[in-house]
């Protein structure tokens, strides 16, 4: 069976990782041929090179760069789709597929799902946001063989009803985990071995609720907790980091400046930072499609509060895997932390209940498993 993969990421995300963990041949061994293709070269997309052929639509990434920021443009956006669905076509003819997979579904994939259906190629659609960020068109869900949602918070939002359209949750693949000494980690990263470290994950938008944090780091520490540093990680997307700039002004004006570091690491020291951590706060104001940072500090042994909103409420069973607090409430988060550092034996059963759920829910074979099993049921509904 060959899959050709669509990867239209910019940056290493969910998405991104699980697509490492489905191509991975340690795992998948020669059932699946993979192939990917991409927009252009990126430093997250060169990982999949290991383990499989990636190509890339455009040879020269500043030009595809330049037609990016001017999407809004409409000739450069027509030509820009046109290329890429020219060079899909080349692909599709030279590699002759069974399935193409689009792995981080957009409705502006409308112009190279068409091209597959007229080639006669199986199609998978992988939506891997909330309806809430992202659009789909109608007729290429119409067109397609199978979608998927990686919660059911998506499909629920898509109010997608049918025997194509399935809910498998994202993989994760143990061996990239590690166990790291909190001690090492904090090194790695320049922290104080002493402090109690808060971290808040994510990218430094508004919506990932890193500024709640921050106000109920200021509870806290009012309350007599004089040892807490928190840290935010992340990166700001925007060039003139102007997430950055607010989020250290609120730090300012709240007098905790002192005891807050916002910083980004390479995906590979990620697990640095959850290490270097005593809790992880999953904050986002409006929910997560699946939302990594849960599973991924479960497995580095931490313990998660979460807001109560998107697929971290699938993710997570409050009280017994983490802890589920509402969103933008500072009050409610300080409360939810006072908890875990004041009875340790919650914490540690927190963390051991939530490894023990990732691994056996969230495991990357399972992941691998069911997306192989779409697979086999599109083809025999063709043969058939």
């Amino acid at each position: 069976m060959k899959v050709l993969v669509i990867d239209n990421s910019r940056w290493w995300g969910g998405a991104e990782k699980n697509l490492q963990a489905l191509i991975d041949d340690e795992s998948t061994g020669n059932a699946i041929e993979f192939s990917v293709l991409s927009d252009y070269q990126m430093a997250h997309n060169a990982v999949f090179g290991k383990f499989c052929n990636v190509r890339y639509r455009f040879r020269n990434p500043y030009f595809a760069k330049w037609l990016d920021s001017r999407y809004k443009i409409r000739a450069l956006r027509a030509i820009r789709l046109i290329h890429k669905s020219l060079y899909l076509i080349v692909a599709i003819i030279r590699d002759n597929p069974s399935i193409v997979h689009f792995n981080l579904y957009r409705s502006s994939d409308k112009l190279d799902i068409i091209v597959c259906k007229l080639l006669r190629k199986k199609v998978v659609l992988h939506i891997q946001s909330l309806a809430n960020r992202v659009k789909v068109d109608p007729l290429t869900i119409r067109l397609a063989d199978a979608v998927i949602c990686v919660s059911e918070s998506v499909k629920k939002g898509f109010a997608f009803v049918g025997d194509k359209y399935h809910v498998i949750y994202n993989g994760i693949d143990r061996k990239y985990y590690d166990h790291i000494r909190q001690n090492d980690a904090r090194k790695r990263l320049n922290l104080n071995s002493r402090s109690i470290i808060i971290g808040s994950i994510g990218n430094l938008e508004r919506e990932k609720g890193h500024d709640v944090a921050v106000k109920a780091l200021k509870k806290i520490i009012d309350d007599g907790y004089q040892r807490i540093t928190l840290i935010i990680v992340g990166k700001d997307p925007k060039e003139d980091k102007s997430e950055t700039k607010r989020l250290e002004a609120l730090c300012k004006a709240s007098e905790v400046q002192d005891r807050v570091k916002i910083f980004s690491v390479s995906p590979e020291d990620m697990r640095y930072a959850y290490s270097a951590c005593d809790i992880v706060l999953s904050l986002c104001l409006d929910g997560e499609a699946f939302g990594m940072v849960p599973v991924e500090a479960a497995l580095c042994d931490r313990p998660v509060i979460a807001t109560n909103v998107g697929a971290c409420t699938e993710t997570i069973i409050d009280k017994e895997t983490g802890l589920l607090c509402e969103p933008n409430s500072p009050d409610r988060l300080a409360q939810s932390i006072k908890i875990l550092l004041d009875d340790r034996g919650f914490y540690y059963s927190i963390v051991k209940c939530a490894k023990k759920r990732i691994l056996e829910k969230y495991s990357a074979s399972v992941y691998r498993n069911k997306i192989t099993d779409i697979y086999k049921d599109i083809l025999i509904k063709r043969s058939a």
